[in-house]
């Protein structure tokens, strides 16, 4: 079977539908790629850009694209005149004019592959008006032109938009598969830094690998993440007169750390309901179905459902702006 976008991880979805559609040059002329940061957006970008103009892309013996070529080469490396990337960087948001220079040299040919890509990433800040500038483009691109919109939420695209791009949404990897990716790309990782990395990151490898590196600011994260697996378990014991004095005396006071927290303490308690419902493969917290066996066998599911609803009511009172110490002490008072 020929090999779909190979240095992608999972993903067979988009592997089937988008890479037989690209070998058999039925690709759309756009596509809105879906997904958390660090997870794998602009990878699987740059494969799509890659794979239409790669000089293989019909030979049903290679794979796709095939890495070799000079165009897979050039766009893989971001060298390539042929892909045209459209980002806000230091502004909040993508304004008309970046569009209008789209629109200027749409009808140019390419340089040296069958395709021009424009990939835009951030998607989402497009204001309005640039959202609405684009669509002539997509309603009527050249047979060249190809549109990949790269966004963590494409509910906050235009309808207008949505309805003219095939929507791929990027896989997210559970505790377990995380952790083993990790461990291959990052070398001589703490154990404490590599739990952090798989619960923080959601699922999103890029970001794992990112956190797991030590290249993002990870101390206070790492933090959280253990003051949340120790909160999850107070809360799992019903000993409220500990779980009281912890709050007193550690919990951090900030909206933003303590908003944080509670996350992180959701997701623990959704894999301890995993656990409790035989569910091993879609941890998100722990990396391992073990440590979470050991808080499931002290709870009920009813319990674990009544915290988790505890959980997002004392993140609603801080949303209220009611302060920290206050909404957490509902917390661990709550039945």
């Amino acid at each position: 079977m020929r090999s779909i976008f190979p240095t992608l991880s999972g993903n067979e979805k988009i592997k089937m539908n988008v890479g037989l559609d690209i070998s058999e040059g039925m690709n759309s002329h756009a596509y809105i790629i879906e997904g958390p940061a660090g997870s794998g957006k602009k990878t699987l970008a740059r494969l799509i850009a890659a794979a239409v103009s790669c000089d293989n892309r019909f030979d049903g013996n290679d794979s796709l694209p095939c890495g070799r070529c000079n165009n897979c080469s050039r766009i893989m490396k971001d060298i390539s005149a042929d892909v045209v990337w459209i980002t806000p960087g230091d502004k909040a948001s993508i304004g008309v004019d970046a569009v209008r220079e789209i629109r200027q040299g749409l009808y140019v040919t390419p340089n040296d592959s069958g395709f021009r890509t424009y990939i835009i990433t951030n998607a989402e800040k497009m204001t309005v008006q640039a959202q609405n500038a684009l669509l002539l483009s997509l309603e009527e691109p050249p047979s060249f032109v190809m549109f990949l919109l790269l966004t963590e939420d494409s509910a906050k695209l235009l309808e207008t938009i949505r309805s003219r791009a095939q929507t791929l949404r990027v896989e997210l990897f559970d505790a377990p598969f995380t952790e083993k990716y990790v461990k291959e790309k990052v070398r001589a990782v703490s154990k404490e830094r590599l739990d952090a990395a798989v619960s923080l990151s959601g699922g999103a490898l890029g970001a794992a690998v990112e956190l797991a590196s030590g290249s993002a600011e990870t101390s206070g994260l790492i933090k959280s993440r253990a003051y949340a697996e120790k909160l999850a378990s107070l809360l799992i014991s019903g000993k409220k007169n500990e779980l009281l004095t912890e709050i007193s005396q550690n919990m951090p006071k900030s909206y933003e750390d303590a908003k944080e927290i509670l996350y992180l303490t959701s997701r623990a308690i959704r894999d301890v309901y995993a656990v409790k419902k035989a569910d091993f493969q879609s941890l998100i917290f722990f990396a391992s179905a073990d440590e979470a066996k050991k808080l499931a066998s002290a709870v009920s599911t009813r319990k674990l459902l009544k915290i988790h609803d505890n959980i997002e009511d004392a993140v609603t009172r801080l949303a209220s702006n009611v302060s920290v110490k206050v909404a957490m002490m509902s917390l661990a008072l709550a039945d």
